[in-house]
């Protein structure tokens, strides 16, 4: 659906973004979840979380963060309260028992809403 395309149009002429955020972005992240947030997560929305948080800050929230309900953060209603919590959640996970149990905690989270959204889907 061009979301890549889309992605990349953002960066026409923004020679720094592209050197000083996108570029480490893609080399600290995972291609297949890096192919997964260009395609599920608006273009602006993505690059501003990566301005305002930074290529090392996003790339630790991916990490210790389930990426389905980050993806479903970063898109939802609440866009700009994600973008502004980004940093503090990124700052929090430098610390490896509290990434541990945040990643342990929104993968619970993200398990509970998937249950629930196929409990709705059959009518239960």
């Amino acid at each position: 659906n061009g979301c890549f395309i889309r992605f990349l149009g953002h960066l026409q002429g923004e020679r720094r973004l592209t050197n000083n955020v996108v570029g480490p972005f893609l080399s600290l992240v995972p291609p297949a979840v890096v192919a997964q947030m260009v395609r599920e997560v608006p273009a602006e929305q993505l690059l501003k979380v990566l301005c305002n948080v930074g290529p090392r800050g996003v790339a630790r929230i991916l990490e210790n963060t389930n990426v389905d309900l980050i993806i479903r953060m970063w898109t939802g209603r609440l866009e700009s309260l994600v973008v502004n919590g980004a940093a503090p959640l990124s700052a929090l996970q430098r610390d490896v028992r509290a990434a541990a149990a945040i990643k342990n905690v929104s993968d619970g989270i993200q398990q509970a809403l998937s249950s629930y959204r196929r409990l709705v889907a059959v009518g239960a």
